[in-house]
């Protein structure tokens, strides 16, 4: 077995022990903010050994993260909303397309930025990206609280604006501070993240027949919890992730197996 192989799998089981830890130890990886209201933290060393390893390793963290996952909704689930997750096809199968989707998001922005004006191509489809998710995320919580009026939508719309201006403006400090030169990183968190919770709240949707039964239609409750959740997992990501990718690559091993997978 080569020395590189073995580095991979030592690195892969690292990873597999981080997740582990987070996923099954309670308020580490799943951070309950409010009653039915989770933050998840666990998809952060998920993405960065994603974004490290080769592609099969990053499909077994997502699949160890899916795991993780599954076995903490047997161990502390209580609202419908964590219930679902029993269901494999809801906690297994989402994180494990995820490990595929993430590292072809990195890829392919990592490839995108280092085209002509590049950079300003991430930069703009992130903002993009964002600004769509906040606005109609937040329109669909106020649909879902009652709000019928046209002038109190547009107020919402406008606070929704800001909110989502707020992030993208935080997204390009962060990115300068860093390095712009490493803008694809911060970005590929960010949609990863989302990526991560698309898949998730889709597989809720079509397998959780429990999360329907308790609430009837569950597409608007599911949109509102990818508007609530959703930025605010991508932000920590980022801000969490970047540094720490950056640091882990300055590793040796880990230079000439960056140099080797973008070129």
């Amino acid at each position: 077995m080569k020395k590189t192989e073995i580095f991979d799998i030592t690195l892969t089981s690292v990873f597999v022990a981080i997740i582990l830890m987070m996923s099954l130890v309670q308020q580490l990886g799943f951070l309950t903010i409010l009653p039915g209201v989770a933050i998840t933290l666990v998809h952060i060393p998920t993405m960065i050994g994603i974004f490290i390893l080769k592609p099969r390793y990053g499909f077994i963290l997502g699949v160890i993260f899916g795991l993780g996952s599954l076995i903490a909704s047997y161990m502390y689930g209580a609202t419908a909303f964590d219930l679902a997750f029993h269901n494999p096809l809801v906690s297994v199968l989402p994180r494990a397309l995820f490990g595929v989707a993430a590292w072809g998001v990195f890829q392919g922005l990592q490839k995108l930025s280092k085209i002509k004006n590049g950079n300003y191509l991430v930069v703009l489809l992130v903002s993009i990206i964002a600004i769509i998710a906040t606005v109609f995320g937040a329109r669909q919580i106020a649909i879902n609280g009652g709000v019928t009026n046209e002038t109190t939508m547009i107020v919402v719309t406008l606070i929704a604006s800001v909110f989502a201006l707020a992030f993208v403006a935080f997204y390009i400090y962060l990115t300068v501070k860093n390095n712009e030169k490493e803008l694809y990183v911060s970005s590929s968190f960010i949609v990863g993240t989302l990526v991560h919770t698309v898949l998730v709240l889709t597989a809720v949707v079509l397998f959780s027949d429990f999360f329907e039964m308790s609430f009837g239609d569950a597409v608007p409750v599911i949109l509102g919890v990818a508007a609530s959740n959703g930025l605010i997992e991508a932000l920590a990501a980022a801000v969490i992730g970047t540094p720490i990718y950056i640091a882990l690559r300055q590793l040796p091993q880990l230079q000439r197996k960056t140099k080797k997978h973008s070129a």
